[in-house]
């Protein structure tokens, strides 16, 4: 079995994440709450600064990584479980497979054929022999 592979986890350093996923910079003289905005997805995204560069983060990662432990790793997904992408409490996160995921998301989809199972990448196909 392959190793998934970990992506960076995003640097906060200067800011303070909130369970809500409220972003908070201390980074001027004063604390600043952040505006996040609704990106194409419809998704909350926040801009933060890391040296001289700026990035564009998804709030739900950030309430992940904070307190859900979440390390970006291939193969796994934040879901929020109400299916608001708007509510990134964190009591509305949670980790999950990318099969877990699209299984959620997909939940009336069934071939209707024994021994085959949609999956991520389309379908897969078990052959039983009775030997």
């Amino acid at each position: 079995m392959k190793a998934n592979k970990v992506v960076n986890k995003i640097d906060i350093t200067g800011y303070e994440v909130k369970e809500d996923g409220t972003v908070i910079s201390y980074k001027g003289l004063k604390p600043r709450v952040l505006r996040s905005c609704i990106n194409g997805g419809g998704y909350l995204v926040v801009g933060i600064s890391q040296g001289s560069k700026s990035k564009i983060v998804y709030v739900h990662k950030l309430v992940a990584q904070e307190f859900l432990d979440y390390t970006p790793t291939k193969g796994y997904h934040i879901d929020h479980i109400d299916r608001d992408k708007l509510n990134n409490h964190v009591n509305n996160l949670q980790i999950l497979t990318e099969d877990e995921h699209w299984k959620k998301d997909n939940p009336n989809l069934s071939t209707g054929i024994r021994g085959v199972t949609p999956n991520t990448k389309g379908f897969k196909a078990t052959i039983y022999y009775k030997g």
